[in-house]
C-alpha cells in the first residue's frame, strides 16, 4: 500500500492576501517537507506524484514512463480511499543531518496497516473492480468509518524508523534512490521448437532495488494463420537464489488466435537478502509450443 499528494500552494496563493501568499508560496520545502510528501505519494500508490519529488540524478536510469510501468497506480475510488489512509500517516522525532547539498532525514513512522485483517476486509482487499462499482452510499460508509477509527486511536498502525537519502536541486530537495546502485534485471525473450510466434520484453532492463515489488511485461504475437497454444519456462542466471516471481505469464498456458498480440505482464521482487556486490541478474524466458513443453520445467 502507499500514497497520494494533494497540492494546495497554488490555491493558497489565490485565496490569501498578497503578502502573506507570496511568503508562503516562497518559503523553501524543507527536506522533511520532501520525504513527508513523497511517503505519502508513495504509500497511496500515486506513482505520478511520487516521480517528481525523485532526483535527477536517479531519472537518469529510469524514465517517468519505466517508472509508472513498474509501480502500478491505483485510480479512481481506490486512490481517493487511500490517500485517505495517507492522510493518518504521522511521524516523529525528526532528525536532519546535512552535508552541504546533500541531507539525510531519518523519521519515526507510523503507517496504517493495509493489510491488517479489520483494514483489509473494510477496504475489500484494495481490489479497484470491486470498489469502483460501490455505490456512493457505501463509499461514503467507508470513508466514514476510516475517519471514525482514526479519530478513537483505533486504525492497526505499523510502526518503525527509516532513513532517506536527499540531495538538493535547483527547484528543491529531492529523494535519492541511487538508481544507478540498484540490481540490474535483465530479461530475454526466445520462442522455441518452432514456435511461429514473436516474443520480447517490454522493457530489456529494470533497476531493481531489493525488497521492492516491481511490474514489467513481455509481448507475444502469434505470426500463423491458425490459434496456437503454448507455455513458457523461465531460466534465472546466475541462480534464482536472490529473485522471487510473483506472478508471471509462465505459470499457465498461452493461446493466441492469427494475429493476435498481448502483452503478458510479470511481477517480480528481489529479495532483500541480496548480496552488496550483487549487480545484475538475467531472466529468461523461452516459449514452446504446448506439446513441446516438459512437464517438469512448471514445478
Amino acid at each position: 500500500m502507499t500514497g497520494r499528494v494533494i497540492r494546495w500552494s497554488g490555491i493558497l496563493c489565490l485565496l490569501m492576501g498578497l503578502p502573506a501568499a507570496l511568503a508562503a508560496c516562497s518559503a523553501e520545502r524543507t527536506p522533511e517537507d520532501t520525504v513527508r510528501q513523497y511517503i505519502q505519494a508513495v504509500y497511496s500508490r500515486n506513482y505520478a506524484a511520487a516521480y517528481p519529488l525523485i532526483s535527477t540524478a536517479d531519472k537518469h536510469y529510469k524514465s517517468q514512463a519505466d517508472y509508472l510501468r513498474e509501480n502500478t497506480s491505483f485510480a479512481g475510488t481506490t486512490l481517493e480511499l487511500a490517500t485517505q489512509l495517507a492522510s493518518y500517516i504521522t511521524s516523529e522525532n525528526p532528525r536532519t543531518e546535512f552535508h552541504g547539498d546533500r541531507a539525510t532525514v531519518i523519521l519515526n513512522l507510523k503507517l496504517p496497516a493495509g493489510n491488517d485483517p479489520k483494514l483489509a476486509t473494510l477496504l475489500l482487499e484494495f481490489e479497484e473492480e470491486r470498489i469502483d462499482t460501490l455505490p456512493d452510499a457505501e463509499r461514503h460508509r467507508i470513508t466514514q468509518a476510516l475517519a471514525d477509527m482514526h479519530q478513537r486511536g483505533e486504525l492497526p498502525v505499523i510502526a518503525g524508523e527509516e532513513r532517506f537519502e536527499l540531495v538538493k536541486e535547483s527547484d528543491g530537495w529531492k529523494l535519492f534512490l541511487n538508481w544507478r546502485g540498484a540490481v540490474q534485471v535483465r530479461f530475454v525473450g526466445e520462442v522455441k521448437m518452432g514456435l511461429p510466434w514473436e516474443f520480447e520484453p517490454i522493457q530489456n532492463e529494470v533497476r531493481a532495488p531489493p525488497g521492492e515489488t516491481l511490474r514489467t511485461a513481455f509481448r507475444a504475437k502469434n505470426l500463423s494463420d491458425t490459434p496456437i497454444s503454448a507455455k513458457a519456462r523461465h531460466i534465472i542466471l546466475p541462480a534464482d537464489d536472490y529473485l522471487e516471481v510473483i506472478q508471471c505469464f509462465c505459470f499457465i498456458q498461452q493461446t493466441l488466435d492469427p494475429g493476435e498480440e498481448i502483452e503478458m505482464p510479470l511481477f517480480f521482487r528481489v529479495k532483500w537478502d541480496a548480496p552488496p556486490d550483487l549487480q545484475a541478474i538475467e531472466v529468461r524466458y523461452e516459449f514452446y509450443p504446448l506439446e513441446h513443453f516438459k512437464q517438469e520445467w512448471g514445478r
